[in-house]
């Protein structure tokens, strides 16, 4: 049983609830940084490409949640015109049963791993 079928045997009029409800407006998502053309990156790609790094975070396992709040530890992984490298300036890489380097980021989130920003001052 459907519950156009359950409405009707309550004894609901659901033709009139359709002709009520208006139909809803298709939404247009915004392009996210992973899904534009390589000619027109979005800002904040173009951002992280001319400053020649990007901050992200290692996405880590999580397996129980209990390891979530303890801190995050945010690393500057080199640009080139390849695409973002493996391994961060420090050599932080996700390891073999990691999620990666996480595709959430902050704006205008700077680097906090210690290692990194001793690399940036060194490049300096």
């Amino acid at each position: 049983m459907n519950l156009t079928e359950m409405f009707e045997r309550m004894g609901v009029d659901t033709e009139k609830m359709k002709r009520d409800q208006p139909a809803p407006e298709p939404v247009a998502m915004p392009k996210r940084c992973r899904e534009h053309i390589q000619e027109e990156p979005c800002a904040d790609c173009a951002e992280d490409k001319a400053r020649g790094y990007a901050v992200r975070v290692l996405a880590g396992r999580c397996a129980n949640g209990s390891e979530l709040g303890h801190g995050t530890r945010w690393h500057a992984v080199p640009i080139d015109e390849r695409g973002m490298r493996w391994a961060a300036l420090c050599g932080a890489q996700p390891g073999r049963r990691s999620a990666g380097w996480s595709s959430w980021f902050v704006r205008g989130q700077a680097v906090t791993c210690p290692r990194c920003l001793k690399k940036m001052e060194a490049k300096r």
